[in-house]
């Protein structure tokens, strides 16, 4: 009855990615609350595989991801950010492969595109030192002066007194990564889904 009405209210299931989940959604959804109160949400967090799969079994209203997409569905860009080498202290493009690197786990698709930014740069690999299991703790080792990360600009702080720089093209174009809203057309017409996604599109306008 509320969906006939039009009222923006009852459960609204989200998927997202862990590390937008981290860095974002507590403030989207405090936002989002104050303007629509009658909605409350179930939050599941995975990859990007993970959560698409979920979107296509129906088991979510919509799915927030990072990186290259192909939903049959709709899909709206919601932000876009750059890629940056993160450090303690200042270096330069030439110091990256001597130093030791901090990977971690992130999405395939954003190891493909540092690999194909570090393939166009150099000719020897990166000296790898740990791997770690997500860019929050791989940044607490850089914090350490362990060696340096590369990871979405999200992630950065000037609060954590580190040091950054954007990943280019040869060009000279920094290299962006993309976070999408995925949803099914049909699901529009529940007003929590229609409201969130409307309240997500206008917040990157």
């Amino acid at each position: 009855m509320l969906n006939l009405e039009g009222k923006v209210s009852g459960t609204l299931k989200l998927a997202v990615t862990k590390s937008f989940a981290f860095y974002k959604l507590p403030t989207l959804l405090r936002d989002f609350r104050l303007q629509y109160p009658n909605v409350d949400f179930t939050v599941t967090t995975g990859s990007n595989l993970d959560l698409t799969h979920s979107l296509h079994r129906q088991e979510t209203h919509v799915a927030i991801v990072r990186g290259i997409q192909h939903w049959p569905d709709e899909k709206e860009i919601i932000a876009n950010e750059t890629i940056c080498v993160i450090a303690k202290e200042k270096v330069g493009l030439h110091d990256l492969p001597a130093m030791p690197r901090i990977d971690y786990e992130p999405k395939p698709s954003l190891n493909i595109v540092i690999d194909n930014w570090w393939r166009e740069n150099f000719t020897t690999p990166p000296f790898i030192s740990m791997t770690v299991d997500n860019v929050e703790v791989a940044k607490r080792m850089v914090k350490n002066d362990l060696g340096y990360t590369i990871a979405p600009s999200s992630v950065f702080d000037p609060k954590d007194g580190l040091y950054k720089w954007n990943l280019t093209t040869l060009d000279s174009e920094p290299i962006m990564w993309k976070t999408w809203i995925l949803y099914r057309k049909e699901l529009m017409r529940l007003p929590a889904v229609r409201g969130f996604v409307e309240f997500m599109k206008n917040r990157h306008r």
